[in-house]
């Protein structure tokens, strides 16, 4: 186990360090304040969804009485992590969404087997949508207005399509295999390198990442039912922080010089239509498609030397540590919040088998 050695991060609140990945166990509304501000490069995370399931916690967030006080709540815990977000930072969140069904009863007994699965949480309990049954709530949409309400700037909406998602029994609606993955910044100014994430393209040139995203769902091999998979976050995580690292002093991220040349796949034409026939000329003009090449790496602040130390991912809704995990797998330190016991020790059983990269190292 190894410390962060940064006297900013020393904190009143308990934590534990494994692998450079700082632990917090508990409520990330009191946690959140006690971390130091502007010092976190990038967010990835999943909240608990609406009404999904208890865990039997009476701080936990998810079990609120509508949509409306569900998204609230959520929207006060970023507003926290804004504070410790540095202002080039991203967030990036994963959502899903629930229908309507006020005429049902919900909670520890809800389900066969659920107090098995998920502990024994409190009465049973009704759910007040304020809609008729069956409605679909719009719950990701819902978050992500409010959040630009509250000052945030939503940058992308991006389909995760759950390649392997299981069948569902209903006859009268298409069956759901997709959910979002929000992307939301400080500023309009913020760090992105997009030459880390292009995707390949049939002409072996390769293209911008696109925003729908395939991807199974990850088998978690312990209990933990919300766990969202690795291959969504590592994209999130390779494009929202440096993989050349950050100045040590002021922990500015280091950016991507590249070389961008425009070959053309496509001469142009001239259209043969006229007058009220003619289509857009777009279809007309020439086609091109984009060759990157890296040429360095620039710090972008003023500091003198060039000693550098790695990005800091955080997660204020850990749950089983995938998203801290996968950040210490790609060399960055991470800090994680989870108010589940049981699901902090499965977070520090990951960590404790996550393999560091080589390179400039946590020091």
């Amino acid at each position: 186990r190894t410390g962060l050695k940064n006297a900013r991060w020393s904190s009143t609140v308990p934590s534990e360090t494994i692998h450079g990945c700082r632990i917090y166990c508990g409520d990330n509304r009191v946690i959140l304040p006690s971390l130091p501000h502007s010092s976190v490069h990038c967010v990835v995370t999943s909240p608990p969804y609406f009404n999904q399931r208890d865990y039997g916690n009476e701080k936990q967030i998810g079990l609120e009485k509508t949509p409306d006080d569900y998204v609230a709540e959520l929207v006060r815990v970023f507003r926290e992590v804004r504070m410790v977000m540095r202002r080039d930072a991203t967030l990036w969140v994963n959502i899903g969404d629930k229908y309507a069904n006020d005429d049902k009863w919900g909670g520890s007994t809800s389900g066969k087997h659920t107090p098995e699965l998920h502990g024994h949480g409190p009465d049973r309990r009704k759910i007040t949508t304020g809609m008729g049954s069956k409605n679909l709530l719009g719950v990701p949409w819902r978050f992500a207005f409010a959040m630009q309400a509250d000052g945030w700037i939503l940058r992308s909406d991006i389909i995760w399509h759950r390649t392997n998602a299981m069948p569902q029994s209903m006859h009268d609606r298409p069956s759901c295999n997709h959910e979002y993955l929000f992307l939301f910044a400080r500023e309009p100014r913020y760090f992105y390198d997009d030459v880390a994430i292009r995707e390949p393209g049939t002409d072996a040139k390769g293209r911008t990442k696109r925003s729908v995203w395939s991807i199974p769902v990850a088998a978690e091999k312990e209990q933990h039912f919300a766990c969202f998979p690795p291959k969504l976050v590592e994209p999130c995580i390779l494009a929202g922080t440096s993989s050349h690292g950050c100045c040590k002093a002021c922990g500015a991220p280091y950016v991507r010089q590249v070389e961008r040349d425009r070959i053309p796949t496509r001469p142009g034409n001239d259209s043969k239509l006229t007058g009220d026939n003619k289509v857009d000329g777009n279809r007309d003009k020439e086609r091109h498609v984009s060759e990157v090449r890296t040429l360095g790496w620039e710090k972008s602040c003023k500091c003198p030397g060039d000693e550098r130390k790695p990005a800091i991912v955080l997660d204020p809704f850990a749950g089983s540590f995938t998203s801290c995990a996968t950040a210490v797998a790609l060399n960055r330190r991470a800090v994680g919040i989870e108010l589940n016991p049981e699901y902090v020790e499965i977070g520090k059983r990951k960590l404790g088998k996550s393999i560091m990269t080589q390179g400039f190292g946590l020091q």
